[in-house]
C-alpha cells in the first residue's frame, strides 16, 4: 500500500502480473504511469485515488494488449477462442474525491480502457463457450441466448462515445450471427441497430 507515499510524481511497473487494490495510490503530484508492455492488469475502482480536482496526470501507459484494444488492432492479434488474457480495469480505477468527475484527456482515456478491455472480456469468454461446445461439423451449430448481462453489455457498446473501435464491433456481430438463433436471420450490417434499439 502506497497511500501515505503523496510525494509520487512517476510510477513505473516492472511486474507483469499486477492487481492495484482501491485506495493503494491516493495523490495529488502523480505525473505518469508506465506498466509493463507485457503485463496483465487487474485495477480495483479508485486503486489511484486523487484528493481534488488535478490536472498532474499527464500520461498512463498501458501494456500492449490494451494498447491493442484501444487502437482497434486487437482483432486481428488472434482468433476467436484463442485470444491472449485480458487486463481488468475498473472504469472507476482512478477516481477525483471530490463530486465532479475530472475531464482531463488522461482519465478520460483511462475509463475508455476500461469499457473496452470490459467489453473484449464479455466477448472473449462468449467466443470461448462457442469454441469448447461447438461440434467438428459446422452443420450442427450451437445456438445460444441472449442473458440480460449480454444485453446490458451489448447496450453499453451501442452507446460508448466515441464508438468503440470497429475490430470490436466487427467481432460482437459476428459472434451474434455466427451463434445466436435469433441474431443469425438478421443480417450483419443491421445487428448493431438492432442492439441498440433493445
Amino acid at each position: 500500500n502506497f497511500c501515505y507515499c503523496k510525494a509520487i510524481t512517476h510510477l513505473q511497473f516492472h511486474s507483469r502480473d499486477i492487481s492495484i487494490q482501491q485506495y493503494a495510490f491516493m495523490t495529488n503530484k502523480l505525473q505518469v504511469i508506465d506498466f509493463h508492455i507485457d503485463g496483465i492488469l487487474n485495477i480495483d475502482e479508485s486503486a489511484f485515488t486523487f484528493n481534488r480536482c488535478t490536472e498532474t496526470l499527464r500520461s498512463v501507459k498501458f501494456p500492449r494488449i490494451v494498447q491493442l484494444i484501444v487502437d482497434g488492432k486487437f482483432g486481428s492479434h488472434a482468433l476467436p477462442g484463442n485470444r491472449p488474457p485480458i487486463s481488468t480495469i475498473h472504469k472507476d480505477a482512478f477516481k477525483m474525491r471530490s463530486r465532479r468527475e475530472s475531464s482531463t484527456k488522461a482519465f478520460q482515456y483511462c475509463k475508455r480502457c476500461s469499457h473496452l478491455c470490459q467489453f473484449w472480456k464479455w466477448l472473449d469468454k462468449r467466443e470461448r463457450q462457442h469454441c469448447s461446445s461447438q461440434p467438428d461439423s459446422s452443420r450442427n451449430r450451437v445456438y445460444d441466448c441472449v442473458c440480460d448481462k449480454d444485453i446490458d453489455i451489448l447496450q453499453q457498446v451501442a452507446k460508448l462515445v466515441p464508438p468503440p473501435p470497429n475490430d470490436l464491433i466487427h467481432a460482437i456481430v459476428t459472434d451474434l450471427h455466427c451463434h445466436n438463433v435469433i441474431f443469425s436471420k438478421i443480417p450483419t450490417d443491421i445487428i448493431l441497430k438492432v442492439v441498440g434499439y433493445i
